[in-house]
């Protein structure tokens, strides 16, 4: 899975999309986010500038999962 497949996915389950940040400009806070860093990509939660439950993946299918699991609880 990629970032635009997850897009889908996301669209299709009808999750909110101010739950979530998908690597795009804008405002990221109170939301899972997904990043990319250093060659490593990360999901967490951010409130006020600050990641919390930090998840670093390899992969982007690993990370798109990963968002995908925690939108979906």
């Amino acid at each position: 899975m990629n970032i635009h497949e997850l897009k889908q996915v996301l669209m299709e389950r009808a999750v909110p999309a101010h739950y979530y940040h998908l690597e795009e400009k804008g405002n990221d806070d109170q939301r899972v986010c997904l990043k990319q860093k250093e060659g490593k990509w990360i999901v967490c939660y951010m409130e006020r500038g600050v990641a919390f439950d930090v998840a670093v993946l390899e992969t982007e299918s690993d990370a798109c999962h990963e968002m995908l699991r925690r939108l979906l609880k």
